[in-house]
């Protein structure tokens, strides 16, 4: 299973203006969880992060600011505004600054939960809960 929290637009400019913060447990080990920041395409260097993500135990809050030199990413323990360099809830933090490979901010957020290349399982047992209490657009200051 994969979670996608993404931005997206029907365009072939920029790949789709397509940037996400996504988590799965990808591969075989499906103990583990991970994470990762992306700018498309992910498959230029520099433009996947990851990293890994047992830390989220609890609730959790992701972000990305969308500026026209850089993408921050950040995702920390609990709710709230971020927590300063060096506070253990910050889970990770990465900053994507290839100017020429940043998108003009305009694309449609998106979130979904889906089976990457396999089909749906008929088995009854196990569930994954995936619990949104909370979506905030904030224009960037100017």
């Amino acid at each position: 299973m994969i979670l996608g929290l993404f931005t997206y637009r029907r365009t072939l400019w920029y790949h789709n203006r397509e940037i996400d913060i996504e988590f799965s447990a990808w591969g075989t080990d499906t103990e583990r969880l991970n994470g990762q920041y992306v700018v498309q395409p992910h498959d230029k260097a520099g433009h996947l992060y990851a990293f890994p993500a047992a830390a989220f135990a609890g609730p959790s809050t992701q972000q990305f600011t969308w500026l026209s030199d850089r993408i921050e990413f950040s995702s920390w323990s609990g709710y709230g505004e971020k927590p300063p360099p060096g506070d253990p809830r910050l889970i990770n933090s990465w900053v994507f600054s290839d100017a020429k490979s940043i998108p003009r901010p305009s694309a449609p957020i998106h979130m979904n939960l889906y089976l990457f290349e396999s089909p749906p399982s008929d088995k009854k047992e196990g569930s994954l809960v995936v619990i949104l209490d909370g979506f905030e657009f904030a224009p960037a200051k100017k």
